[in-house]
């Protein structure tokens, strides 16, 4: 009796793996046939915002995703974690210096120039944006319009997060740098992290991989390591996940999203203690400042998480990132700026509505827009550099 139910549940079990692996392999074929690799999150920006194609932008795509080796596109760094620790010459994306993107500054100035250091995470460094398309080279070019006064230089690293900017400058600064004014461009990942992991000032996925690493054993690399492989390659296991995040993103994700399922009362206190840490880290950056006789001011970045509509192919964002769909993690986001904003802090400008007249897709992802929002960013950091400096 035993074997027959043995011999029953194999035959099922073996019938269940057939039929998956046949599918799978249809799905692989048929994919290869069409020429089709399907548009989804991580395709290439200008496939997800459906534009007309021009010849540069394969290119900087392929550029951008190869400037340094590594999964993570980034080196291990004492004290910063990481950052790009290589230098690259290519047609559009450069790293003139570990850890600076190329920025468009004028050939010759008639007298020393007033050196501009930004500050910042992927936003600002701009893998979707061609050297001379960044903010910093488009501010560059805004300011030395008439007269060629001004070096912007862009310090933009990958995932980094307000506290570890103010490290790398004190990083330039003990090199011997010496800026006359520094302006950060961020604020997502502060929060986004936040509301990940359940406390203010950590560093997201990379601390967490750290942490896994240093505390977890060898039984959860090998877990992780396993689901990222299936992810990667079992296509009907992605659209098994994709369904199921659509209902619970905490599932299968990779680690507890601790804001996600916070009470509303503990996730009050989380934003008052997220802004709170933003602006310690602000109050160190004054001090610095007085230290090293520099002018700063912070800009908020946008990010869908801040807008109140989605526009063309945003629509298709929400429905590949459940970040977009998490209205407790986008009410995070603003009550968090709100914090901010009642603290009063002078040389603090939130941009969350900049982008909030437009009529055509700027975000490819969340967070990320292309380079022409760029140029929109870039003038509202220039007005507020002329209104409070003067420049």
């Amino acid at each position: 009796m035993i074997m027959y139910w043995f011999k029953k549940i194999a035959t099922v079990l073996l019938s269940v793996i057939i039929v998956f692996v046949a599918f799978e392999i249809l799905l692989h074929i048929e994919q290869q046939l069409s020429n089709a690799h399907p548009i989804n999150q991580n395709s290439p920006w200008y496939e997800k915002l459906n534009l007309s194609v021009e010849p540069w932008m394969p290119e900087l795509y392929k550029e951008a995703s190869a400037e340094v080796p590594g999964k993570s596109g980034q080196l291990f760094t004492p004290y910063l974690m990481w950052r790009f620790a290589t230098t690259t010459t290519a047609k559009y994306f450069n790293i003139v210096a570990p850890g600076e993107r190329k920025t468009w500054n004028p050939e010759k100035f008639s007298e020393p120039p007033t050196k501009i250091f930004m500050m910042g995470a992927s936003s600002l460094m701009a893998s979707s944006a061609r050297d001379n398309d960044t903010i910093p080279s488009f501010i560059s070019q805004e300011l030395n319009s008439t007269v060629p006064r001004y070096e912007v230089r862009n310090f933009g690293e990958p995932g980094y997060v307000f506290e570890q900017e103010v490290l790398k400058l004190t990083a330039l600064l003990r090199a011997g740098e010496r800026p006359d004014i520094v302006l950060f461009y961020d604020g997502h990942n502060d929060v986004e992290n936040a509301y990940d992991f359940g406390y203010p000032g950590n560093l997201g996925y990379p601390e967490y991989l750290m942490r896994e690493k240093l505390e977890g054993g060898l039984a959860q690399v090998i877990l992780r390591k396993s689901r990222d492989f299936i992810r990667d390659n079992c296509i009907t296991c992605r659209l098994v996940y994709a369904a199921i995040q659509k209902i619970n993103p905490q599932l299968f994700y990779g680690y507890d999203l601790q804001g996600y399922s916070l009470p509303d009362e503990v996730r009050e206190n989380l934003a008052q203690a997220t802004a709170d840490d933003y602006a310690q880290t602000y109050s160190l950056l004054e001090k610095l400042a007085g230290a090293y006789h520099f002018r700063f001011m912070v800009f908020l970045q946008p990010s869908l998480m801040t807008e109140t509509k989605l526009v063309g192919t945003e629509e298709q964002i929400a429905e590949w990132n459940w970040r977009v769909r998490d209205e407790r993690q986008k009410a995070f986001h603003l009550r968090v700026r709100e914090l901010l904003a009642q603290k009063k802090i002078p040389y603090l400008a939130d941009l969350a509505n900049i982008f909030a007249d437009r009529t055509t897709a700027y975000y490819h992802d969340h967070v990320h827009v292309w380079y022409k929002p760029n140029k929109i960013a870039a003038e509202q950091i220039t007005k507020n550099l002329l209104t409070k400096f003067g420049l």
